[in-house]
């Protein structure tokens, strides 16, 4: 007898049926068996639970927006480099600009400066004489990118640059920045609906922050999350119903890629799409690359470096704050950030954001303390908090 997947097989007693017939019987039986565990398996690829699970600790007030909109999209942490404590996180709002928020996840300012979509920061950007920390964001408004100063007194936002046309991006969607450790200059990189991928190097202008085309390919189908190495000079681009591709973060770089081993098909952990991808920065190479499955509301753990081991990944389950769904954008840091995340955070864009009632409440953006995460399997996982952004001298 064969049982999988609840069915039964009993084989026949053979015993009075002609040599001839049973071998045909036996090869007929033994095909239809492969094909039931083939099915099983495909079955089991994308209904196998995934039972570690943590919770997060705090969250951010909604975004503005009605409830049931799809509007937060992509957090950026930006790290106060003399007060960590004083750091924020930046969101997106699809349906009209950035929100700023303090670590408890109250609302600082809130700029509408168009659909935003993604966003990410640049520390220490050289710009008139002094170093600046900028926060950068795909503007599917005016499908352009735009570029914003990071004040560090009070954690507003300035505008930095005119209005960035992307060219022939049908859609801007993904962005991130990438800091050449080869030659210390600074790049814009964004992707769009179709594929589309380019990437500009920023430039100290007469009076702004200019941006100067330097590369640009075509990923395939669909991408948004996004993310460059700024160690190794890796690119990560998630292409959403493929897997996560590696390509080389320099303008010289091409469109050489390899697939990252177990972001897809070939992961039972992972259902499209994926979306966003973040890295979690550790001394001597180590750390890991994380991505959004959005399909089974879940994250899913690889190794930084060259080979991108697939770890394991988990969920953010309902204690406090509700549990999160559905996640788009994600940012992680291993800074520590005052006495409730002395490893750093991981924030994550919700889905379905809920109120402490248990409504249903426009979208928002939870944040996990990096130590729990760590603490989910044993071994732990690294909590290196020896990151330290340049910090200027009084």
């Amino acid at each position: 007898m064969v049982e999988s997947c609840g069915y039964k097989m009993d084989f026949l007693n053979m015993q009075s049926i002609p040599t001839t017939m049973k071998t045909t019987f036996y090869f007929s039986s033994v095909i239809a068996i492969i094909a039931m565990l083939m099915a099983c398996d495909n079955q089991n690829q994308k209904s196998h639970p995934i039972v570690i699970s943590v919770q997060a600790q705090a969250e951010t007030q909604p975004i503005h927006a009605m409830e049931g909109e799809d509007a937060a999209d992509d957090p950026a942490i930006w790290v106060n480099p003399c007060n960590k404590a004083n750091s924020a996180i930046i969101g997106t709002n699809k349906k009209g600009g950035l929100a700023v928020y303090d670590l408890m996840g109250n609302e600082l300012f809130y700029y509408p400066i168009g659909n935003v979509n993604n966003v990410d920061v640049l520390h220490n950007f050289p710009f008139k004489g002094e170093f600046i920390d900028v926060a950068g964001t795909s503007n599917r408004t005016n499908n352009s990118i735009s570029l914003l100063e990071i004040n560090e007194n009070d954690r507003s936002l300035s505008p930095l640059n005119l209005t960035i046309d992307t060219m022939s991006i049908s859609e801007v969607y993904g962005f991130c920045f990438y800091q050449s450790p080869a030659t210390n200059k600074s790049f814009a990189l964004v992707n769009g609906k179709e594929g589309e991928f380019h990437q500009y190097e920023l430039i100290d202008g007469d009076s702004l922050i200019e941006l100067k085309l330097v590369r640009s390919f075509d990923v395939g189908t669909q991408v948004e999350g996004m993310v460059a190495d700024a160690n190794f000079g890796h690119l990560y681009i998630a292409e959403e119903t493929v897997g996560i591709w590696k390509y080389g973060a320099e303008p010289t770089d091409g469109d050489v890629r390899t697939k990252v081993a177990k972001s897809g098909d070939d992961n039972r952990f992972i259902v499209y799409d994926i979306e966003g991808l973040t890295i979690y920065y550790a001394a001597e190479g180590k750390g890991y690359l994380i991505a959004s499955s959005q399909g089974n509301n879940s994250y899913a753990l690889f190794n930084r470096g060259e080979t991108n081991e697939y770890l394991f990944s988990f969920r953010i389950t309902k204690g406090d704050k509700d549990a999160v769904e559905e996640t788009d954008g994600l940012d992680v840091i291993n800074v520590p950030l005052g006495p409730e995340y002395p490893y750093g955070i991981l924030v994550v864009q919700d889905g379905h954001n809920k109120d402490d009632h248990g409504n249903p409440a426009p979208q928002n953006f939870k944040i996990v303390s990096w130590a729990k995460i760590a603490r989910l399997v044993n071994p732990n996982l690294i909590m290196d908090n020896s990151f330290d952004p340049f910090c200027p001298a009084d």
